[in-house]
C-alpha cells in the first residue's frame, strides 16, 4: 500500500499516474464510486441549473477496474436521462413518479452501454474518451417482502388394506348332515309304489300296511320273497 503525504517544494516525483484507458464500446457492469453535487453555468442551449457529477467504476474483464465520469443535469429537458439513471440502478419503474433520492447513489450499481466519444481539447487536439449512452433496467425480477401462502396440498389418503378373496371352489363340495343326498328321492318314490302294490297282494284281506324296513328290502332286492310275512297289523 503507497503512502499517501505532502510533498514539499523541493522534493522529487516518479509515478505517472494511472494509464488513461479508453474502453471499447460495448455493455458493461459499473457502480457509482462518487457523487459530487454541482452548478451548470449554462450555455447557447441549456439554462443554468443543478448539476450532479458521478464517478462509475466499470468492470471491464480486459482492462479490470476503469473510471468513467458521468455528468447529468437537472432540468425539465434532461429529465428522460435523470429518469434512465434511476432507472437503471433500480430506483424507479418506468411510467411511475420518482422523487430522487441522491443520498443511495453511492453504491448503487447497474449495466451500461459505454461509446467512445471524440472531442477537440483546448490545445486544439482531436481526442477520445468513454461516455455512458444509456444506463439498463435491470432485468431481475423484484423480490417481495411478504411471505408467498404456501400453495395447498391435499391430504395423503391413507391406502385401503387389500382382501385376499378366496378362490372360487371347483371341486364337489363335501355334503352336511341333513343335506340332499343324490338318488334319495327316487329310493322314496318307489318305497310308495311298492307299498301300494305289496298292501293289495297280501294273503289277509284286512287292511294291512307293510314295514317300511321291509319294503326298502324288497325295493333294494326284488328277489326277497318272504314279503308276504313281513305284514303287519
Amino acid at each position: 500500500m503507497t503512502n499517501e503525504r505532502e510533498l514539499g517544494w523541493d522534493d522529487e516525483i516518479v509515478n505517472d499516474g494511472p494509464e488513461f484507458i479508453v474502453l471499447p464500446a460495448g455493455d458493461y457492469n459499473f457502480s457509482v464510486a462518487k457523487f459530487e453535487r454541482g452548478r451548470f453555468a449554462g450555455s447557447a442551449k441549456m439554462p443554468a441549473c443543478n448539476q450532479a457529477t458521478l464517478e462509475l467504476k466499470i468492470q471491464s474483464p480486459e482492462h479490470g477496474e476503469v473510471t468513467v465520469f458521468h455528468r447529468m443535469l437537472l432540468h425539465t429537458k434532461t429529465e428522460g436521462f435523470l429518469s434512465n439513471f434511476f432507472t437503471g440502478i433500480g430506483q424507479k419503474r418506468k411510467g411511475e413518479p420518482l422523487r430522487m433520492n441522491w443520498n443511495a447513489v453511492v453504491g448503487a450499481s447497474g449495466s451500461c452501454k459505454i461509446i467512445i466519444n471524440k472531442y477537440i481539447d483546448k490545445n486544439g487536439k482531436e481526442q477520445t474518451n468513454n461516455q455512458v449512452d444509456t444506463f439498463y433496467e435491470p432485468t431481475a425480477p423484484v423480490q417481495p417482502t411478504y411471505q408467498q401462502p404456501a400453495p395447498y396440498t391435499p391430504p395423503v389418503q391413507p391406502q385401503q388394506p387389500v382382501t385376499q378373496q378366496a378362490p372360487f371352489p371347483t371341486g364337489t363340495p363335501p355334503q352336511q348332515g341333513g343335506g340332499f343326498t343324490p338318488g334319495q328321492f327316487e329310493i322314496n318314490r318307489r318305497e310308495i309304489i311298492e307299498t301300494s302294490r305289496l298292501s293289495r297282494r297280501c294273503k289277509s284281506g284286512h287292511s294291512k300296511r307293510l314295514g317300511r324296513k321291509r319294503i326298502q328290502k324288497h325295493i333294494i332286492n326284488p328277489s326277497y320273497r318272504n314279503w308276504q310275512n313281513d305284514c303287519i297289523q
